[in-house]
């Protein structure tokens, strides 16, 4: 019996239509507060899952289209605000429903101070990040030898930002988040990704939660 083709599933970015989030700094720059915080609570709860979404608008000459996804029943842009992750977007036009219970989950989060609104002492400052240049593209922004020599058969901590192929990771070391591309040591996998699909789907669905120790 012949192997049975596996398909790459297609691949589709949309941005949530009725939210603004703090932005993640490029690699070598600074977040704005609570980036880092706001992105990983949208990924822990839509990682891995099954989502329906729905184009709310689209803007021309931009490829992007601007959605409202759902979890099951669960609204995904609600339960953001409602965790002080984002902030609902002014409205031009006739205010709907939907924004209308943005506007009050947004006030909740507010009056409770948590996620973006959160104010106690140093808590700004702690959810910013000063990220190092990053070392994949560019192995000069690391020290890679004296990385190993200092940490050579020690674990080290850190995040999982990207399944590259097969037998290689992108990561975050942390706690300084330095990006790295780590290949695991002792498998090889064949050129051509294609055919390795379903290799790389099992490697992902194996560090899914993402924080891992090298």
């Amino acid at each position: 019996m012949g192997m049975t083709k596996v398909e790459i599933p297609p691949e589709k970015t949309v941005l949530l239509a009725h939210l603004s989030a703090p932005r993640l700094a490029r690699r070598g720059g600074q977040d704005d507060p609570f980036a880092w915080d706001s992105r990983e609570f949208l990924q822990k709860l839509c990682i891995g899952m099954d989502v329906v979404f729905r184009t709310e608008y689209t803007i021309p000459n931009f490829s992007r289209e601007f959605c409202s996804v759902f979890i099951g029943t669960t609204n995904v842009e609600n339960e953001i605000v409602t965790h002080g992750w984002a902030k609902a977007k002014e409205f031009k036009g006739e205010v709907t429903p939907e924004h209308t219970e943005l506007l009050r989950l947004e006030e909740q989060a507010r009056q409770q101070g948590i996620g973006l609104w959160d104010r106690s002492p140093g808590s700004v400052d702690a959810a910013i990040r000063n990220l190092p240049s990053s070392a994949v593209g560019d192995p000069n922004n690391l020290d890679a030898m004296g990385l190993l020599a200092a940490n050579k058969g020690k674990p080290l901590e850190a995040i999982v930002e990207q399944v590259r192929d097969g037998s290689s990771l992108r990561v975050y070391l942390l706690p300084k988040f330095q990006f790295v591309q780590v290949f695991v040591a002792g498998i090889q996998i064949s050129f051509g990704w294609k055919k390795n699909v379903s290799k790389i789907l099992n490697l992902y669905q194996s560090v899914v939660s993402r924080r891992i120790f090298l």
